[in-house]
């Protein structure tokens, strides 16, 4: 069977954890790559901006101009991640939000609200990646740790 589409309020059918993490903020750029660094100096995962820390969905608004000009400034910033990183390896999909009408038993797309589903692909190799600012983040049970110059010797 096809995924459900999200539906507002609703609980999502799957747990944050070391693969999954949801956030329920606007969406901005440098939020992303500080998770997409994380994920990919762990073992790959999915971000989900859009579901609250509880699962429920709750959408993040942005208009259909900003989706591009949102891609183009990702994939810019994974170009300059050291290694830099491929767009094969991180895929983004906004998903429409819809909203349930329970009298009529329908669901209409809500305007301008997605979950944003953030897929990272594991590395295929063992290094470290550092952000376009040069910082590295690791995921250590469920939360983002940035990584002292030390603890990257």
């Amino acid at each position: 069977a096809p995924p459900q589409p999200p539906l507002l309020n609703e609980l999502v059918q799957f747990i944050e954890d070391h693969y999954h993490e949801f956030k329920c903020l606007k969406l901005l750029l440098d939020t992303v790559i500080k998770y997409i660094c994380e994920f990919l100096n762990s073992k790959g995962g999915t971000l989900y901006f859009g579901i609250n820390n509880d699962g429920i969905v709750k959408g993040t608004d942005i208009k259909e101009y900003e989706i591009q000009s949102f891609r183009k400034k990702l994939y810019d910033s994974l170009k300059k991640f050291v290694p830099p990183v491929d767009e094969e390896e991180v895929n983004v999909n906004f998903v429409p939000v819809y909203k349930v009408n329970n009298k009529a038993q329908t669901a209409a797309v809500m305007p301008n609200s997605y979950v944003i589903e953030i897929l990272i692909k594991k590395p295929s190799w063992n290094d470290l990646f550092f952000t376009n600012y040069k910082e590295c983040f690791v995921k250590r049970s469920a939360s983002i740790n940035q990584l002292k110059t030390k603890e990257i010797k």
